[in-house]
């Protein structure tokens, strides 16, 4: 074996400086390593720059960086450390091709877990990590851990020396590593180096290998004894690969790494002083330098898979093997495993198991019958198997492999396979492709002398993107044999009771006998399996859930029915169950029963039925099967009518019934075919015509109400028709629905002479058969239509309704029948609703074909078509009226069909007619005395609050009184109460009382309260004024009360004082007056008091004035009393002694006519300051009124009376009286009261 140093010069001139002391820590022992080394390292720094790389002498006996080559992606080292013994570490960065590579941080692990680590940084060359003198309290493995940070690789390059020392004495082969990286620059010749490697694997199997010319540029570097496998497996596939390009067969193969331990790769030659084990980093004990053991087979078994045949799995047990191995099979039986039929199985085996699956074909490819006696054997006929993989590497000179121990120690044959690679297009070509047969591999084999690194997976060198396989072993003798015995072999029999007689209801009985004719016995842990396929018989019947056998257990899950249980040579078992036929499927009724062999993890498995079984088995499988058939007549029943809607009461329709024997046997006199055609649901429609029931085959059917029934016979495809009338009536539901069916007639009364219920066939399914009875049928319904017209209305019909309120009315016609109906003419009266509401939507149809016509003369009519079942509206909404427009006060409205007049009142269960009364509400109040009059002290008021309602129905009442203004200066001394009970009154509350109810239709319903006035001495604002409000008004803040025109008054107002004024005129309130007549006013002021009362009083003359002019006064009776004359009339002021009373009086006379204004004299008087009420209420105290005759006949002035000259303005006649009256010195004297006075 040639064999090339790692060190010195033999590194092609490159001079290698390995400086120390860059790491962490400093070596006891390194006098010659420390400063001297450094110093070198200085003197040639310009050196390093110029070549690129760094070197340094090594001691012998130092795990280095192997030939001309560096590292610099992840690598992991193992070094094995004895009691007393130290570690030295050194990582060196020789050259940084490209700026910015990552930190390199080295982790060395000790084996109590123990690590320390140094960082080579990114920028700086040359660096390194010098961890030196490592020790452990414990012996063991340490590793070494190479790693760029955050991420596998750098550009820059590493040498590496680790060295275990006693002492200062360098211990060889102590340094391996499970997977080595390697690499060099460039590809070419010269880059190119030769190293030694050895292979160390767990069955203790040494191996050299010495790699000539190698340039991998990126390499690695792995060993297992499985190499490049099959896809998924851990069989050896024995050959080179493509891996990636156009070419790549990675889908075939899989690359080393996943079938067991791999080999340990040392970089010299293994120390023989490490123990067989020892402990790892990580606490676990495993395997370092074992001795050489051989195998030993323990056990081969096998599990067959398949009951048909004899495909299955073999196990095998190995003690001391990691490798290659093969299962073979003596299938013909002649003692060897070399013939034809015999079979041989490829397996890889990983620590001591593995397995192999056998696809129960024979050497030729033929099936292996299931009962097939067989012997197997395992053949290990090689060991220690080791593979060299390597993976895209560009140039290799050769590779010289170097058994160093083992049964074969020495032996350099090594074995490959190139012949699956393609050679097209490859800069080089290996010599040898096909080293199957062993080559001596001394001096190097199996090389390429060119280094083309293309990476396309196309061109390049012969190793270029490839994982190139090549392989050795001791070859060995070791095999375990094992006897296959056949499977027991079963015989089945099958018949049923079943016979051409038999019918839809008969029920049939199913015997299955199973017989053990094999040469060995099923026993109750590996029993035999019977399953019967109920398939083809569960479309045409109904298991009976009766299955009994005479041994082991029988089951059934839909539809198989399955036996098991123990069964020895030349026993039988019989099976029975029963079916009841319904003939709802293809009316063949066949099954077969048929032996089943399931996996254990699979007892369950209901494998495919047997297609045919021929000579009592399934030429598929070869098991056992047997099959019984029959067939079923069945009738096919249909029917069908002249009609499909019936127009009118008194039609004819004509019904035809065909049944045909659809099934392959025929009906026989013995079990004829029988058909009734049931008639319940048409005779509340009709009458049937007895004479005009025929049928065309055999006799003509019977009739006996309601049934039509028909027996004969019928060969299969034979058909007979059936036909009758009836007449329609109208009489039931409109809707004639019959059914015609053929009965399932047992075999006690084969003519149905009972008949059987009748089916709904409501709908018949798919196959024309009741879904219930499974009887088949045919179903015909004639429709009828029957409309229904209703009127509603919202609020409900008789509910009250409001002024301003909507109502919607809809007409709804619906048609509950099953035929269209017509709508033709109808027509809604809504004259009873538009005298007292207003159209506001509508009307309208809603979805569906109505028509709507407009409204004329109070009326609209709709037309139109309802489909069967359908609903369809019409609406129309109004709005009643206010108060005061309306008519009757009652909402009503008739919808009539056409030709009919709607009745005269609309009844409440009349669903053609609505009505909703109007309620019209009005309400008042009045006091006694009348409101205006003044009142005393200690007087008692009557008020009376008036509810009425002028419409219909009952009118709500929601209102309140407000008694603020009058309880400041009164008491209640009676009620409030209410003439009905209709009314609910409160209590007064806060000055309130509130009304709430309702009031019928033309009635007043009163509520009535009496106060009392206060004494002077505790009045208030001297007003009593009260107000009948809504609930949610204000009290008013002052006691006015004023009504509008026209309208009722909702409140009063009586001044309290002891000063009354009353105005009274000649001729009286209310006389008519003529032209030139003259009318006087007079004042009466009275003071029913004991002291003096002021007196502030308005007389009010526009209203007078207009139309006439002061002919004399104002004259007061009381020189205390002082007449003012202002814009708005007299005001009289002054001071009136208790006791006393005064007047004043003046005097005014009618214009002409033509110089009138309104015609019509009115005035009143007020406490100064309040305007006058716009009209004056009859029996006022506090006013008056005239009105004036028309002009007299033949026109003119009115007959020129005398009258003094008109002075064109009612002030300037007010301005002269006043200077007449200063003029002639008089003085209107009069105490005024402290009253204030409403009207």
């Amino acid at each position: 074996m040639r064999h090339v140093s790692s060190r010195g010069n033999d590194r092609r001139g490159k001079l290698r400086l390995r400086p120390r002391g860059l790491g962490s820590g400093t070596s006891p022992r390194g006098a010659h390593r420390g400063a001297a080394s450094l110093m070198l390292f200085s003197l040639v720094a310009s050196l390093l720059a110029a070549i690129g790389t760094v070197a340094a002498p090594t001691a012998a006996g130092a795990a280095e960086t192997p030939g001309v080559s560096y590292i610099r992606t992840v690598n992991t080292f193992y070094a094995y450390v004895g009691p007393g013994e130290n570690l030295d570490v050194l990582f060196t960065k020789v050259m940084r091709p490209t700026a910015g590579d990552p930190n390199v941080t080295i982790t060395v692990t000790a084996p109590d877990g123990t690590a320390q680590s140094c960082t080579i940084p990114t920028n700086a060359v040359p660096a390194g990590c010098d961890l030196s003198d490592l020790t452990s309290t414990a012996a063991g493995v340490w590793s070494i851990t190479f790693q760029p940070e955050g991420t596998a690789s750098t550009t820059s390059y590493f040498d590496w020396n680790i060295t275990v020392q006693n002492g200062a004495t360098d211990i060889p082969g102590r340094v391996w590593s499970e997977r080595y990286q390697m690499l060099q620059t460039g590809a070419a010749a010269g880059d190119s180096t030769d190293f030694d490697l050895y292979y160390l694997s767990r069955e203790g199997f040494l191996y050299e290998a010495s790699y000539t010319e190698f340039n991998g540029v990126d390499s690695t570097f792995s060993s297992d004894a499985a190499g490049n496998t099959l896809a998924g497996t851990c069989t050896s596939a024995y050959l080179s690969y493509q891996d990636g390009g156009p070419y790549g067969q990675g889908d075939q193969y899989d690359s080393p790494g996943n079938c067991g331990d791999p080999y340990k790769i040392f970089f010299e030659r293994p120390a023989t002083d490490m123990p067989q084990t020892a402990t790892w980093p990580d606490g676990n004990v495993r395997w370092l330098n074992p001795p050489v053991v051989l195998p030993s087979l323990n056990d081969l078994s096998f599990a067959q898979t398949s009951p048909t045949d004899r495909s299955g799995t073999f196990t095998v047990d190995v003690a001391n093997f990691t490798g290659q191995m093969v299962v073979q099979i003596d299938v013909d039986g002649d003692g060897d495993f070399e013939g034809a039929a015999d079979v041989t199985l490829p397996l890889g085996v990983i620590n001591g198991a593995g397995t192999v699956t056998w696809d129960g074909l024979d050497g030729e490819g033929n099936p292996v019958p299931y009962n097939t006696d067989l012997t197997a054997r395992a053949v290990i006929d090689q060991v220690g198997e080791i593979h060299f993989v390597g993976f895209d590497v560009e140039r290799r000179g050769g590779l010289e492999v170097t058994a160093l121990n083992g049964p074969q120690s020495g032996s350099q044959t090594l074995f490959w396979d190139d012949t699956a690679l393609r050679v097209e297009g490859r800069a080089c070509v290996t010599p040898v492709l096909d080293g199957t047969g062993g080559v001596n591999s001394a001096g190097g084999v199996h090389g390429w002398d060119c280094a083309d690194n293309a990476n396309d997976g196309v061109g390049g060198s012969w190793g270029d993107t490839r994982r190139i396989d090549d392989w050795t072993y001791h070859p060995l003798d070791e095999a375990l044999a094992i006897d296959l015995p056949g499977l027991p072999e079963l015989e089945i029999e099958k018949s049923s009771t079943a016979t051409a007689e038999s019918r839809i209801g008969d029920t049939v009985e199913y015997t299955v006998e199973v017989t053990n004719n094999g040469p060995g016995d099923y026993t109750a842990a590996d029993p035999a399996r019977i399953q019967d396929d109920l398939s083809a018989v569960l479309d045409d019947a109904t298991y009976n859930g009766d299955a009994q056998a005479s041994s082991g257990n029988v089951t059934f899950d839909d539809p198989r029915l399955t036996w098991e249980g123990p069964l020895a040579a030349g026993d039988s078992v019989t099976i029975t169950y029963t079916v009841e036929l319904t003939g709802a499927g293809d009316l063949q009724v066949d099954n077969v029963a048929f032996q089943t062999v399931c996996e254990e993890s699979d007892p369950d498995c209901a494998p495919p039925v047997p297609e045919q079984c021929v000579d009592g088995a399934d030429p598929a499988t070869g098991l056992p099967c047997d099959e019984v058939g029959y067939e079923l007549p069945r009738l096919s029943v249909t029917k069908s009518a002249n009609a499909t809607e019936i127009p009118a009461v008194g039609e004819r329709v004509t019904y035809t019934v065909r049944a045909e024997n659809t099934g392959t046997a025929p009906y026989t006199p013995a079990r004829p075919a029988v058909v009734i055609d049931d008639l319940s649901e048409v005779l509340d429609d009709a009458t049937i015509d007895t004479a005009t029931i025929t049928a065309d085959v055999g006799a003509d059917p019977s009739y006996a109400e309601p049934l039509i029934s028909w027996v004969g016979e019928l060969a299969p495809g034979q058909a007979v028709t059936i036909t009758y009338d009836v007449t329609y009536t109208g009489e039931g539901d409109t809707e004639l629905i019959n059914v015609a069916f053929g009965p399932q007639c047992g075999i006690d009364d084969p003519e149905c002479t009972t008949p059987p219920p009748s089916p709904r066939c409501d709908p018949a399914d798919q196959n024309g058969l009741d879904p219930v009875t499974g009887e088949p049928c045919g179903r015909v319904t004639i429709p009828g239509a029957l409309l229904d017209v209703t009127k509603h209305v919202e609020p409900n019909k008789g509910t009250t309704v409001l002024a301003g309120e909507e109502l919607t009315y809809t007409l709804t016609f619906t048609n509950s029948g099953t035929a269209d109906a017509a709508v033709s003419g109808w027509t809604d009266d809504v004259s009873g609703v538009l005298d007292d509401a207003v159209i506001v939507t509508g009307p309208a149809a809603g979805v569906g074909n109505l028509t709507v016509g407009t409204i004329t003369d109070g009326r609209f009519t709709v037309d139109g078509i309802v489909p069967a079942g359908a609903s369809y509206t019409v609406t129309y909404t109004v709005e009643v009226l206010p108060d005061g427009e309306r008519g009757d006060n009652m909402l009503a409205n008739f919808v009539f069909p056409d030709g009919q007049v709607p009745p005269a009142e609309c009844a409440d269960d009349d669903p053609l007619c609505t009505y909703n009364p109007v309620p019209e509400m009005s309400d008042r109040k009045e006091v006694d005395p009348v409101t205006g009059t003044t009142v005393l002290p200690g007087q008692e008021l009557t008020y009376t609050l008036f509810f009425t309602n002028d419409g219909n129905g009952q009118g709500p009442v929601d209102r309140v009184d407000d008694l603020t203004h009058v309880l400041d200066d009164a008491q209640i001394v009676a009620g409030p109460t209410a003439s009905s009970g209709s009314l609910t009154v409160s209590d007064v509350i806060d000055g309130r009382f509130s009304i709430e109810g309702t009031v019928d239709g033309g009635e007043t319903v009163t509520v009535t309260y009496t106060v009392r006035v206060n004494d002077a001495g505790d009045l208030g604002d001297t007003v009593l004024a009260n107000f009948l409000l809504d609930p949610d008004e204000e009290t008013p803040e002052e006691p006015v009360c004023e009504a509008a025109p026209g309208e009722d008054a909702d409140c009063t107002a009586n001044p309290i004082s002891d000063v009354a004024v009353v105005k009274s005129a000649d001729p009286a309130s209310g006389t008519e007056l003529e032209d030139g007549q003259a009318v006087t006013y007079t004042l009466t002021f009275t003071n029913s008091g004991i002291g003096d009362g002021e007196i502030d009083f308005t007389d009010h003359l526009a209203g007078v004035l207009d139309d006439a002019r002061v002919v004399s006064g104002p004259t007061s009776s009381d020189a205390a009393l002082t007449v003012q004359i202002g814009d708005e009339g007299y005001t009289v002021v002054g001071t009136l002694a208790g006791g006393a009373s005064a007047t004043v009086t003046y005097t005014v006379e009618v214009l002409d006519w033509v110089d009138q204004g309104d015609h019509h004299l009115g005035n009143f008087v007020t406490v100064t300051g309040e305007e006058p009420p716009e009209q004056c209420v009859q029996d006022s105290p506090l006013c008056t009124e005239h009105p004036v005759a028309g002009p007299p006949p033949g026109g003119g002035d009115g007959g020129g009376r005398d009258r003094l000259p008109d002075t064109g303005s009612t002030v300037g006649a007010l301005a002269l009286i006043a200077a007449l009256m200063v003029a002639g010195g008089t003085a209107l004297s009069v105490r005024r009261g402290a009253a204030r006075q409403h009207s």
